[in-house]
């Protein structure tokens, strides 16, 4: 059959949202400062800019990380425990059950 193409198994997804911003951690965090349009930008914290022209950016927040460390196992990666985090989240929109 030349030039038919295979079907592709059915791809998952997960129709929830998960969110980790510079609002803070959640969805209801990035909602509540998107729908007052609260300003979620401060000057950087967790490394030297004085190499770079910006000095302001959108950090997550370090009091957001505590919320981080009971959810969300440790990882050496701070990039990793945000993206568990916003899964965690998205599943439990969605109402899927998570194994650990």
């Amino acid at each position: 059959m030349g030039g038919m193409l295979a079907p592709r198994p059915a791809a998952p997804v997960v129709t929830g949202l998960g969110a980790v911003s510079a609002a803070g951690v959640g969805r209801g965090a990035l909602w509540e400062a998107v729908s007052t349009g609260r300003v979620c930008t401060a000057p950087v914290s967790r490394f030297d800019v004085s190499g770079y022209p910006a000095r302001m950016a959108g950090e997550v927040p370090s009091s957001a990380l505590a919320a981080l460390d009971s959810a969300v196992p440790v990882h050496a990666c701070l990039a990793a425990r945000y993206l568990a985090a916003a899964v965690r989240e998205a599943c439990e929109h969605a109402e899927l059950a998570l194994h650990e």
